[in-house]
């Protein structure tokens, strides 16, 4: 940087050099859809608007200026096309991008998928903490129809609940003890217009972030952000969303995201259990989502 010339409008060899490397980051990674002819317009105004000083000496300041802007506004409209940050862009280049998931989630009339959760198991006096997960098999079929089967550590099933959130009715299986239990009413009996119908509004957050693209054993994903803080509770929070490259399709969904709570990265995945007495639950992965699965009607 110290060799640089400021005085001097960028080389034609430089503004290449910045738009190859530019190029490459995008082909790396397809970027959404960005409306620039909205971007120009919104950003047009203040920078119109910069005071324009005279004299010999504030004209070195502006060729000076013009050199740093040139390569600066060239590289930060290409960065933000390509990372996705849609805090600079209009809501309706979002909404866009992820119409085709959008589609996908609202006229799918059944879906399948894992849930798991990680729990911190801990020991009376809390000196010792290590993980246990719990499995879950979801079941969706329109219209508000859900079906939970929770296995045990060695894979058996010890609980089934079927709730149709539409009658608010629920039964309750305990095939172990042969047990089963109808009832009406309660709290939490899932989203009648499916179990991914939040994820719609989700998408569409103003403050929704690129984090990053991974390749997995499926393809290659590419995984968005929602942060935000709870006033009511005083917490931060979030959500992970992992978006199929190709497809589109809805993937995974981590609650809360791995800026709060990673399991790969947790310090009790490797500690030696011991005797359980206290259990909280960090997060949760919504994973292996299949929509118009083949579901029995029994």
């Amino acid at each position: 940087m110290n060799a640089l010339d400021l005085d001097a409008r960028p080389s034609p060899d430089e503004l290449q050099g910045e738009l190859r490397n530019a190029v490459d980051a995008i082909r790396a990674v397809p970027p959404p859809e960005v409306d620039l002819g909205a971007l120009q317009r919104r950003h047009a105004l203040p920078v119109a608007n910069i005071d324009r000083p005279a004299g010999s000496l504030l004209a070195r300041k502006r060729k000076r200026l013009w050199r740093i802007v040139t390569l600066a506004a060239g590289a930060a409209v290409l960065f933000a096309a390509w990372l996705g940050t849609w805090t600079l862009t209009a809501r309706k280049p979002a909404a866009n991008a992820f119409a085709e998931t959008l589609k996908q989630i609202e006229k799918a009339k059944t879906v399948t998928w894992k849930r798991t959760f990680y729990n911190h198991v801990s020991s009376k006096d809390r000196k010792k903490t290590w993980i246990t997960t719990e499995n879950v098999a979801e079941v969706y079929k329109s219209p508000g129809l859900y079906r939970e089967t929770h296995f045990d550590d060695g894979g058996n099933v010890y609980l089934v609940t079927v709730k149709d959130s539409v009658h608010r009715k629920t039964l309750t299986l305990l095939p172990t003890r042969k047990e089963a239990t109808l009832s009406e009413g309660g709290v939490w009996f899932g989203d009648a217009h499916g179990p991914f119908d939040w994820v719609k509004k989700e998408l569409d957050s103003t403050n929704l972030q690129w984090v990053e693209t991974r390749t997995t054993a499926s393809g290659t994903v590419n995984i968005f952000r929602h942060a935000f803080h709870d006033d009511e509770n005083g917490r931060d929070r979030s959500y992970d969303f992992w978006l199929d490259q190709k497809t589109k399709r809805l993937i995974e969904v981590h609650v809360p995201g791995a800026d709060i709570y990673d399991p790969e990265k947790d310090p009790a995945r490797n500690a030696t259990p011991g005797k359980r007495w206290f259990l909280t639950v960090p997060g949760m992965i919504d994973h292996h989502i299949v929509y118009d699965a083949s579901v029995d009607d029994s």
